[in-house]
């Protein structure tokens, strides 16, 4: 607290008393003090500033936009290897733009996308994961497709005819062709190995010609490996600046 007193106060016989008012040269000496001491910390609180601006743009380099990058290379290998919809084949092999060894994605992050699209399931060189690590049975299937076209139609003398493309059969004024092809379904293991009841949509017709019951590890374990692009010794990138790189998973 400042206390405000009497100029007898301070003064007895022309003379300062013990604790009388400070000299203006010391005043004057405590300003200038307080000023520089005002000025260090300013230069100071910049100095911190600058620095964590530099460390800030450091880590955005090292660590932000590398995950960035990685976020989307995961985002574009599990959409465009996803099967019926329902699970994740990841390709053996992949183009890269680097002749050298190099780290594709941490597992935690393919594990992150996996349970974004709600995959039931992923294959990786051969192993199968799920979300809750149970057994699966691998159903292959035959199916048939059907593709069908308007005929070309030609009138002759009042009468109109429909005739089909080469690889067409004409049935009344439809044309269709039909596909035999192997497919793929997975789905939790039966317990009495009974798969019957299971339905194949969108094709003509199906027959299950295989079946192969499995285990499957967690999703979760993945987050124990990372996802590397091991590329050979001797690789060069091609014309198109790529080379080819094998996908394959290296544990922490």
């Amino acid at each position: 607290m400042i206390m405000l007193r009497n100029e007898g106060d301070f003064m007895s016989n022309g003379k300062h008393l013990e604790g009388s008012q400070t000299p203006t040269n010391e005043v004057e000496n405590k300003k200038n003090n307080t000023g520089a001491k005002k000025a260090i910390g300013a230069v100071s609180i910049l100095l911190l500033l600058s620095g964590a601006l530099t460390l800030g743009g450091m880590y955005v380099k090292d660590h932000v936009y590398p995950a960035i990058k990685e976020d989307k290379r995961i985002e574009q290998l599990v959409g465009a290897n996803i099967t019926n919809g329902e699970g994740l084949i990841m390709p053996d092999k992949i183009m890269i733009d680097q002749a050298y060894d190099l780290k594709y994605a941490d597992g935690s992050t393919l594990v992150e996308e996996l349970n974004e699209r709600g995959l039931k399931y992923c294959e990786i060189l051969d192993e199968y994961y799920t979300p809750d690590g149970k057994d699966i049975a691998i159903l292959t299937y035959q199916v048939v497709t059907r593709e069908t076209i308007e005929p070309t139609k030609t009138e002759i003398d009042g009468r109109v005819i429909y005739s089909a493309p080469a690889g067409y059969m004409v049935d009344g004024n439809i044309c269709y062709r039909d596909t035999t092809a192997q497919i793929v379904k997975i789905v939790p293991k039966d317990a009495n190995g009974d798969y019957s009841k299971i339905e194949v949509p969108n094709v003509q017709k199906y027959e299950l010609i295989d079946i192969k019951e499995t285990k499957t590890s967690t999703y979760d374990s993945i987050c124990d490996y990372t996802i590397v692009c091991d590329v050979p010794d001797t690789a060069t990138l091609n014309k198109d600046g790529l080379c080819e790189a094998t996908l394959t998973l290296k544990k922490h």
